[in-house]
């Protein structure tokens, strides 16, 4: 029973964190900086990426899809178009969480940042092939459009390993302190005896000792520790 309230505990605050994340996307967003029609700086990938390293796809997805519609429909309002420019952050936020959650939330400081630096990839190309669409959807001819998006591909790319580096640098230092907060560390070890029991029951791990019986505890050295 304890454990059942423990759990409803760690989900609902995981679910507030969730939403400040969504939100932090949304403004993150919203302040971008547009250097020209085809390269934009912002940060708005970068809650997507806390939330899913700390707990998994399904947030990640959740965070990417909700900070970046709400920011669109504020910014732009709703338009046709605006599904282009929500879908690769749901992607993005799906690909850290499934990859981060495959590895049981263990990922060594190496595999953090390759798996960032992977991400900055992925999110570019999908951006890039959103702007094709949409250009294509303004009436704009295909070997045009992919002229015109491609010319700048280079330096958007740049822009994103620039700001993915620092993300791989910043963002598993931030989990570190993070999980220190009593109501995470709760959810994180909460989350951990859930794998280990799975890896019980499929015979990966041995079956946890049974604890002695008080009376048949061996005390009698006087080193017993209590």
């Amino acid at each position: 029973m304890k454990g059942a309230a423990r759990g409803l505990r760690g989900n609902a605050f995981r679910i507030a964190v969730d939403g400040m994340l969504a939100a932090m996307c949304a403004v993150l967003g919203y302040v971008s900086i547009t250097i020209t029609q085809e390269i934009k700086f912002t940060l708005e990938s970068l809650p997507v990426v806390i939330g899913a390293m700390m707990f998994g796809p399904i947030d990640g997805m959740l965070i990417g899809g909700i900070g970046t519609f709400v920011y669109q429909v504020v910014r732009w309002g709703m338009e046709f178009s605006t599904p282009l420019w929500v879908i690769p952050y749901i992607l993005y936020g799906l690909f850290v969480g499934l990859i981060v959650y495959l590895k049981r939330y263990k990922l060594k400081l190496w595999e953090s940042f390759l798996l960032i630096m992977a991400s900055g990839v992925l999110i570019t190309l999908l951006n890039t092939g959103s702007q094709i669409v949409y250009k294509r959807m303004l009436g704009a001819d295909t070997k045009a459009a992919i002229a015109e998006v491609f010319a700048a591909f280079p330096w958007r790319l740049l822009l994103s390993a620039i700001k993915h580096v620092a993300y791989a640098v910043f963002v598993p230092a931030l989990l570190a302190v993070l999980w220190k907060v009593p109501f995470l560390r709760a959810y994180k070890e909460a989350r951990n005896e859930r794998f280990e029991e799975k890896d019980r029951k499929k015979g990966k791990l041995p079956e946890r000792a049974a604890a002695p019986e008080k009376e048949n505890a061996d005390v009698s050295d006087g080193d017993a520790k209590f």
